[in-house]
C-alpha cells in the first residue's frame, strides 16, 4: 500500500485533535461562556501537566478560530477521500 506522499499528497500532514462543539443554534452568549470556562480550565498548570503527560499539546482557541480550523480540516479530508475513492458502506 503506498504512503500518502506516494499517493500524490507529499505535503500532507495528519494529526489528532480534540474539540468541543455545541448544538446548532446555541446562543452566542452561551458559546462565549462555555469557551471562557473551557479555556480557563485547559490553561491551568494542572491540566497542562495532565495533557503533557499524555503527549498532548493543549491549546485553547476562540469559537471563530476553531470554526476556521474545522473548515480547513474538512477541506483537507475531502481531498484525501477523493484521492482514495473511499466511500461509506
Amino acid at each position: 500500500m503506498p504512503t500518502i506522499s506516494e499517493s500524490g499528497l507529499p505535503e500532507y500532514e495528519l494529526s489528532g485533535w480534540f474539540g468541543m462543539l455545541a448544538p446548532a443554534g446555541t446562543p452566542p452568549e452561551i458559546i462565549t461562556r462555555l469557551n471562557g470556562a473551557i479555556a480557563k480550565a485547559v490553561n491551568t498548570p494542572e491540566m497542562k501537566e495532565a495533557f503533557n503527560k499524555q503527549g498532548l499539546d493543549p491549546q485553547a482557541a476562540t469559537p471563530e478560530q476553531f470554526a476556521a480550523f474545522l473548515r480547513k480540516e474538512i477541506a483537507r479530508s475531502a481531498v484525501l477521500i477523493k484521492l482514495t475513492g473511499a466511500q461509506t458502506e
